[in-house]
């Protein structure tokens, strides 16, 4: 196994052990979720490496050019770009800020689920987590679509484009750390049910966002994952997960959240779910439950405000550094509307806000009215039921402020906003809610644009049930 010294494994291993104790939404209904079989590699469109023995013999180059595979809503198409590619340590590959790609990248679990659906997973000690690093040998950067090297090289390059974009944004904090890609990881769950039976699992069809916290002198790292999809997935989709911008886009929105958010929260005793486990784009069967009907302390609501704000921080994050294109997730039949920034309603057709009655079920003073747990419809128990209910309401907000404005000009409203929410986390959990994160949003747009009574008009009825942020409007 070929080990990069800039991180090693273990590092992996630990933010991916922090995955370990899950509990899925509706357990009971959902726990034999596809691909989860007793023969798992069977849906999952396993890449290969075109340039096997580039990995094996071979050193890395630096390149100037790469082929990437890129969704335009439509259709996936090969597209030549610039690509600051790099060795590393004379036979890596990475970029200037993505420091290596993982590949190969195993890691097994055993699991229990009992009868309330609770899963519980550890480490498999009798299998040794492992993987490569990516070795880019062809000076034409120019690989194949089902190729693991085309995989790695289209996610580096949008991950790249991601810092690139956050260093173009005026005001932006400095010192945002370096990163780390697994692609195609092979995460599997065996998973005892208490009658016997076993059923295996294999994560996809999702990217994630992690934190590596830094060691021994080593420096911390965001970790970027982007797993394998299934035959299932291309059912409904034509595309690669990680062939659509706006996917990555959000990944670092995330990384950018993290930036901003993780030390402050961590200071008076919460945290991000980044660093903890993996922060993932598609809603997860495997969600860690939380007994929202008794939730009742300030640390509780605090939590779960970071929480959903975090997802709809990285959908908003996507939608402006994709510069606000409308349709950016079109094609992806879980996303395409619900989760689109530029859709005012999610697919059934829900205007999309958050009334008083949405925001009770979010913080746990109210039962959801639905049991599924889909991603096409929003129970509003859930942060991605945030990112739903927020991401269109608070974009149409920024962008009325700035009407003419691209992308960059558009993304400064977020990173003061995370720089509020600093301010407010300082206070201590009790003043942390969703309704007043918000609220910092409001108050940090008026700093830009001192006028904000056109956007807070049609704001204010969108966000009904945030009752500190309807009050800063009309301030």
């Amino acid at each position: 196994m070929n080990k990069a010294p800039y991180i090693s494994v273990l590092s992996i291993v630990l933010i991916l052990s922090g995955c370990g104790n899950f509990a899925g939404k509706n357990a009971g209904q959902n726990e034999d979720v596809l691909p989860e079989t007793t023969a798992p590699s069977t849906d999952i469109r396993w890449l290969t490496l075109e340039d096997p023995s580039c990995l094996q013999n071979g050193s890395s180059i630096p390149i100037a050019n790469a082929t990437i595979y890129e969704w335009d809503g439509y259709k996936t198409s090969p597209k030549v770009v610039p690509f600051p590619g790099r060795t590393v340590d004379q036979t890596d590959f990475g970029t200037i800020n993505v420091m290596g790609a993982a590949i190969n990248y195993t890691q097994n679990y055993k699991c229990t689920l009992n009868n309330a659906g609770e899963r519980k997973c550890v480490d498999n000690t009798k299998d040794k987590t492992e993987n490569n690093w990516l070795r880019i040998c062809r000076a034409s950067g120019v690989y194949g679509r089902d190729s693991i090297e085309a995989m790695t090289l289209t996610a580096m390059h949008y991950t790249e484009a991601a810092y690139n974009f956050y260093n173009s944004i005026t005001g932006n904090m400095p010192g945002i750390t370096k990163s780390i890609m697994i692609s195609q990881p092979k995460i599997n769950r065996e998973i005892i049910k208490t009658n016997g039976d076993v059923k295996n699992r294999v994560d996809s069809d999702n990217a994630a966002f992690a934190e590596l916290p830094g060691s021994a002198g080593k420096p911390s790292y965001g970790l970027f994952m982007i797993y394998p999809t299934t035959q299932r997935w291309f059912a409904t989709n034509k595309n690669n997960l990680w062939e659509v911008p706006f996917v990555m886009q959000h990944e670092f929105g995330h990384h950018v959240f993290s930036h901003y958010i993780k030390d402050k929260a961590n200071s008076i005793g919460l945290s991000l779910k980044s660093s903890s486990e993996l922060q993932s784009i598609m809603p997860n069967p495997d969600k860690t439950s939380r007994a929202r009907m008794s939730l009742t302390s300030s640390a509780d609501t605090a939590q779960l405000a970071l929480d959903g704000i975090n997802e709809a921080y990285a959908d908003l994050y996507g939608y402006f550094s994709g510069n606000s294109a409308r349709d950016q997730l079109r094609g992806i039949e879980c996303l395409a509307v619900s989760r689109d920034p530029s859709s005012p309603v999610t697919k059934g057709g829900q205007p999309k806000g958050l009334d008083q009655t949405r925001i009770d079920i979010y913080e746990g003073r109210r039962s959801a009215s639905t049991t599924t747990n889909d991603c096409y419809e929003p129970a509003f128990d859930d942060e991605h039921d945030i990112a739903v209910a927020l991401g269109q309401p608070l974009a149409r907000f920024i962008e009325t402020l700035a009407p003419q404005a691209n992308g960059n000009f558009r993304a400064r409203f977020l990173l003061v906003w995370a720089t509020r929410m600093q301010g407010l986390i300082n206070q201590g959990s009790s003043n942390i809610s969703v309704d007043t994160l918000v609220r910092e949003l409001i108050l940090g747009a008026k700093s830009l644009v001192p006028n904000t009574s056109l956007a807070c008009s049609d704001l204010k009825p969108r966000i009904s049930g945030l009752k500190s942020a309807v009050a800063a409007c009309n301030l």
